[in-house]
């Protein structure tokens, strides 16, 4: 980005919906989504976890650790 004087980095709508489709789909086997827990993780209008990411910290940093840039717009 620095090379290129870009500032933005926009995240294709297919990608981020892919992405949103698939934490709600591993969501769902979760004691959050599935087991009768309330919390004040849950929206309280949609009971949908919107704050945490499913499976463990370690395996987040690894799938946030690079990106591809095909799915991305660089913007000035």
């Amino acid at each position: 980005m620095q090379r290129r004087k870009q500032r933005i980095l926009e995240v294709h709508p297919e990608i981020q919906q892919s992405f949103v489709r698939e934490i709600y789909r591993r969501m769902s086997s979760t004691v959050w989504q599935s087991g009768g827990c309330h919390s004040w993780y849950q929206d309280q209008q949609t009971d949908e976890i919107t704050t945490l990411c499913p499976g463990s910290v370690v395996s987040y940093l690894r799938r946030t650790r690079s990106v591809s840039a095909a799915d991305y717009e660089l913007k000035s």
